[in-house]
């Protein structure tokens, strides 16, 4: 089921979803439409304060025993999109980056984006239980000549709880250790930042049973809710846009 809406007013019931799991829009890379309640625009510190709201409503949504995945990668303060450590603007497939807000850090330094979201939300009373390297095994396109540093093939995956007695089904881990390894999906024309199936699988399987409520806010194209129905589990999703963004 998919409905559409913004993530930071969930319409859904208190303690209703056994998982959540989602990756949202990156600070200051691309836009995916014209809704001025798009987050991803706009300061650092605004983001921060929009996903720490969502993190806030994904709370009240999550069952007391549930488990919160969180994917999310960072960004090059003076970066002008996805491709690299630069200032200037450009399109993605055709549609404009965001023109990054401001950081208040200097250019051709990491936001530390990851780090800073994963403390604000263990303020707010959120338990870190795993800290994920995925490592996609390629690199993503840039110039390392350009960027002068080494290149970038990681994203991070948090594993959050409510409660210290969260469900958890070991023998449902693919990996065992906290690096785990696939690659991203391939660019697809009908989505402008492609979720990889393999990903929600992997997180489903260790923390929910067949016929439990599996929630991505940010669902995209819907790649979490056929990983649920994949496995026995019921999907829902909620996005600000349609998912073939064409």
């Amino acid at each position: 089921m998919i409905q559409f809406g913004d993530a930071r007013n969930l319409p859904f019931k208190d303690e209703s979803f056994n998982a959540v799991i989602t990756s949202p829009p990156y600070w200051g890379l691309r836009t995916y439409g014209h809704d001025e309640k798009e987050i991803g625009g706009g300061s650092l510190t605004t983001y921060l304060q929009d996903i720490c709201t969502v993190a806030d409503e994904i709370w009240r949504v999550l069952r007391t025993d549930g488990v919160f995945w969180l994917n999310i990668a960072d960004t090059a303060s003076g970066s002008g999109g996805a491709g690299g450590d630069y200032n200037s603007g450009g399109k993605q497939h055709g549609r404009p980056k965001w023109k990054q807000g401001e950081s208040g850090l200097p250019g051709m330094t990491w936001c530390n984006i990851p780090s800073r979201v994963s403390i604000m939300l263990q303020d707010r009373g959120w338990l870190l239980r795993s800290d994920i390297t995925w490592n996609k095994q390629r690199l993503r396109p840039e110039s390392l000549a350009h960027a002068r540093r080494p290149g970038v093939q990681t994203e991070r995956i948090y594993m959050f709880a409510k409660h210290r007695d969260h469900v958890f089904y070991p023998e449902g881990l693919i990996e065992k250790g906290n690096i785990w390894s696939f690659p991203p999906e391939k660019k697809a024309k009908s989505h402008l930042a492609p979720f990889p199936i393999e990903l929600p699988t992997r997180c489903l399987l260790c923390s929910t049973q067949p016929g439990d409520r599996i929630l991505d806010p940010f669902i995209g194209k819907g790649t979490t809710i056929e990983a649920a129905e994949n496995h026995g589990r019921v999907g829902y999703g909620l996005d600000l846009y349609s998912g073939d963004y064409e």
